[in-house]
């Protein structure tokens, strides 16, 4: 039998590693979420509509894909460090490079740092879930916390460049802390990996089919499940600063301040989630969020100001925020540490998701010339979430019926 390789149990290195993943993580959270943003200020550079401008949010999403799909293959080969390394690294070329140059420069360095979001957040969420195998919702929850501090910061980030008129400043800063990052990282002590079945394993092949994580009986809600929440997130934080603007004189910037009230929602519903976890359970939680999430977008699409728009990010960002968390809690005790790449997949497929549904907002808002119409995307992708979690037994293993 072929030996099967696993991780050794949390030692003090990995205790000690905690506040560095989780500067890292909060990195990261400021780079995914900084495209929306920063998308008004691009599309007036490049003289891009709405099509276009997705087309920048594909370019990251798809770099995310190509990489979270490998991650799941180079943990087990090379190790988290590696992955941590090789992610901050990506990040912080790609930052660098952006805005220094045509369209063209500006979609690969989009996908350069996109591509290191895919490793960060795979491996970031894949070492804390291995880590804390008796508390895994709790811990993802705590770690996605503080990936929605960076997400709730990217706006203030990019008004404080524009304030300056110094984006290209920001950027370099934000590409230094990340540079800084992989060289801290790279100095760090992670665990070792070893084998069980012999002292001696055999070099492990590497297997890009996925034949057997495709055939999986849950892959399909798992994809699901995933693709569609991070889309949903991405459509929100996206273009909620763009459908803001339109509704508004130019001269007021509170439209720049949409995202935030979405991160806010999501960043005070993590930081209340571990608690809200022992009186209620995973499965009913998510159910409920996802109830109140399409709830939150129905107000952001009826309104026509801008205290609607908040209020409708707002409740929306509240009742998402226990989503990721719990379902990477899922596919974390599903795995285990035998299956990861199954889990690079599903994580795979998140990034894909977090690209295809903002590209699909801008294609149908330049298509029927409506950006409202194309924001209906987020509240059918929540839709089909609730769908699959109202009939979990037939869908999900049961570590999450039990639940």
């Amino acid at each position: 039998m072929k030996s099967v390789m696993a991780l050794e149990p949390p030692t003090p290195a990995s205790n000690a590693l905690v506040p560095l993943v989780h500067a890292g993580f909060a990195l990261t959270g400021v780079m995914t979420t900084i495209l929306g943003p920063l998308l008004p200020s691009l599309a007036a550079h490049w003289s891009l509509n709405d099509a276009h401008s997705g087309d920048l949010f594909l370019a990251q999403f798809i770099g995310s894909f190509l990489f979270a799909l490998v991650c799941g293959h180079l943990i087990p080969r090379r190790g988290f460090r590696f992955c941590f390394v090789g992610a901050f690294a990506l990040i912080a070329l790609g930052t660098f490079l952006l805005g220094r140059g045509p369209w063209t420069l500006g979609l690969e360095a989009v996908f350069l740092y996109g591509s290191g979001l895919g490793l960060s957040i795979s491996s970031t969420n894949l070492w804390i879930g291995e880590t804390n195998p008796d508390a895994r919702a709790g811990a993802l929850s705590l770690v996605n916390f503080t990936w929605t501090i960076g997400a709730l910061a990217s706006p203030s980030l990019v008004a404080l460049g524009d304030h300056l008129h110094r984006m290209s400043l920001v950027l370099d800063a934000l590409a230094a802390v990340a540079a800084l990052l992989a060289l801290a990282l790279a100095a760090s002590r992670f665990e070792t990996a070893t084998y069980s079945g012999g002292k001696s394993p055999a070099p492990v092949a590497l297997d890009l089919s996925f034949g057997k994580s495709l055939s999986d009986r849950f892959a399909p809600a798992f994809a699901l499940i995933f693709f569609m929440y991070v889309g949903t997130e991405n459509c929100m934080s996206g273009w909620v600063a763009t459908y803001a603007h339109r509704l508004q004189s130019l001269h007021n910037d509170a439209w720049a301040l949409m995202p935030s009230c979405f991160w806010g929602g999501i960043l005070l519903g993590r930081l209340t989630l571990p608690a809200l976890l022992r009186g209620i359970s995973e499965l009913r939680l998510i159910r409920s969020g996802l109830a109140l999430g399409a709830i939150g977008c129905g107000i952001l699409l009826a309104s026509h100001n801008i205290p609607g728009v908040a209020a409708g990010c707002a409740i929306a960002g509240l009742a998402l925020a226990g989503v990721f968390p719990i379902a990477m809690s899922w596919l974390s005790e599903y795995c285990g540490t035998t299956n990861l790449q199954f889990a690079g997949l599903i994580l795979a497929v998140a990034g894909l998701g977090g690209g295809a549904l903002p590209w699909l907002v801008g294609y149908i808002s330049n298509l029927l010339g409506s950006l409202r119409v194309g924001l209906l995307t987020p509240l059918a992708a929540i839709i089909l979430i609730l769908t699959v979690c109202a009939f979990p037994k037939s869908a999900l293993p049961p570590c999450v019926t039990k639940n």
